[in-house]
């Protein structure tokens, strides 16, 4: 593995997504925003995920190959369960001022979504010129 642990692979925006997922982990104060983006994680991945597959099925990839996304397609729903009714709804009830951070932490988990698919979708446009470039010559 590299020693940047392929860092060098993502833009800015992918970036990002991982800093939001840390924001809990370095610094406690913000706890609540941490759930948010977790939440928010296990509800927008179970559909991401079964494009992906459908997509790496097309071209050829085995099962083997995306058996985790496979997997994740049903246990991220549960989890999405859970984390709403076992974590965040009880935290609401017993303070619910948390929950302005929860939802600030969703937000900033749709907002790194957004930002790293639009830096995709664009990567993407970028080749498809370029392949409609090389066979026009």
């Amino acid at each position: 593995m590299p020693e940047n642990h392929f860092a060098h692979l993502y833009d800015w925006q992918g970036l990002a997504g991982y800093n939001a997922f840390m924001l809990g982990g370095v610094n406690r104060q913000h706890y609540y925003k941490s759930l948010g983006v977790m939440a928010m994680t296990e509800l927008l991945d179970p559909p991401q995920y079964q494009k992906l597959v459908t997509g790496c099925r097309r071209i050829g990839l085995s099962d083997r190959d995306v058996h985790y996304y496979s997997e994740h397609i049903e246990v991220d729903i549960g989890h999405a369960d859970g984390w709403l009714n076992n974590v965040i709804v009880p935290i609401g009830n017993k303070n619910p001022a948390a929950l302005e951070e929860v939802y600030s932490g969703a937000a900033l988990r749709l907002q790194t979504c957004c930002d790293y698919y639009d830096c995709l979708l664009e990567a993407l446009r970028t080749l498809a010129g370029r392949e409609s470039e090389s066979t026009a010559l």
